[in-house]
């Protein structure tokens, strides 16, 4: 500040004569005056601050939160996927229980944000503007449904019900089916979250083949020739599934375990206060 007197100082010794508009208005010349030192010094307080705040803290709540997360994972577990990127799809269609989708999305968005070459993504059959789900949750999809997926989550919702709108309408509706049974064919995983694996098995993509599904659906599935296992997790290999609501947490945790480590992945349960379940017996 006494630099900027000593300006102001020189600065007068150094002006030209005043006008007569100027003569008559010294008081507006002195509030000028005051408010440019006040705009100083609050830029000067501003700085100052943010310079503290630097030394402090990380800037920014992702920053922080990668911190958490790369700590909570353990420093010497590889956050990068061995075989590169992984684009996870989950399947969106109205009735779907949202958690279904949504407890797999943040897992595997959380898995991306702490450092796993992840990427996960809502996606509709055909263009949609929203979803809306079991429970009246809209929602904007992120994508139309293409071939090219490493991973195809497949959601439940409305099955014991018989509703109007979920997996056992989208199974009468039978638009989805063949486009479930192409995809077992090229991706490197496919899962049936809670009834979204009664989809899959009227795709003729679970056939005899281990899998797990809602309890209330147990029954159903065994009865398209599945051998039912009663269990969290099922891993039979490229064919994931798990039981209700719920489950689908377990099992994006095992997707994640699976493309990354152990412990990478009980460190976003962690961050997430969740005591996850993996599979009993992993294919």
């Amino acid at each position: 500040m006494a630099i900027l007197a000593r300006w102001a100082q020189a600065a007068s010794n150094h002006a030209p004569a005043q006008s007569s508009a100027e003569r008559r208005c010294p008081a507006l010349l002195a509030f000028g005056a005051e408010r440019l030192i006040g705009v100083v010094d609050g830029l000067v307080d501003l700085f100052n601050k943010l310079l503290a705040d630097t030394n402090a803290k990380p800037r920014s709540q992702l920053a922080e939160y990668h911190q958490a997360m790369a700590t909570a994972a353990n420093d010497n577990v590889p956050l990068v996927c061995d075989a590169g990127l992984v684009q996870i799809d989950i399947v969106a269609y109205d009735g779907l229980d949202e958690m279904d989708a949504f407890g797999p999305l943040e897992v595997f968005r959380s898995a991306e944000a702490a450092g796993a070459d992840i990427t996960a993504r809502l996606v509709t059959r055909v263009p949609s503007e929203q979803v809306t789900g079991a429970f009246g949750l809209r929602f904007c999809p992120d994508a139309t449904y293409g071939l090219g997926a490493d991973v195809l989550v497949v959601p439940g919702g409305g099955w014991a019900t018989r509703a109007e709108r979920g997996a056992w309408a989208e199974v009468q509706d039978g638009s989805w089916l063949p486009m479930l049974a192409a995809a077992a064919r090229e991706v490197r995983i496919i899962a049936g979250v809670c009834t979204g694996t009664m989809l899959l098995a009227h795709a003729g993509v679970v056939g005899t083949r281990r899998a797990s599904t809602h309890h209330t659906a147990l029954a159903d599935l065994g009865a398209t020739g599945a051998k039912v296992v009663n269990e969290r997790v099922v891993d039979d290999g490229d064919l994931l599934t798990c039981g209700g609501v719920t489950a689908g947490i377990d099992l994006a945790l095992w997707v994640v375990e699976r493309f990354t480590d152990h412990e990478f992945a009980d460190g976003l349960a962690r961050r997430m206060e969740y005591p996850r379940v993996r599979p009993v017996q992993a294919a």
